[in-house]
């Protein structure tokens, strides 16, 4: 008998987010991902197999785009 996962799927992750209060919307600039924002912080999220990615790292939203801190010092 194959035993079940303790990791949620995709979807049960976004579902998850949601009830969290997280606002979650499809995002165009990855195919298939998902811009999960709360706060005027957001990260890209894409399904990866049975699991869960992160295309694009956690940080500040800026008109809609999640915005990357670099540190060139």
């Amino acid at each position: 008998m194959k035993k079940k996962s303790r990791h949620p799927n995709f979807d049960q992750t976004l579902e998850i987010l949601r009830t969290s209060g997280f606002e979650v919307a499809p995002y165009a600039g990855i195919q298939g991902g998902s811009l999960v924002s709360r706060d005027g912080v957001g990260a890209v999220l894409v399904p990866q197999g049975d699991r869960t990615a992160m295309a694009i790292t956690p940080g500040v939203l800026i008109r809609g785009e999640v915005a990357r801190l670099l540190d060139r010092g």
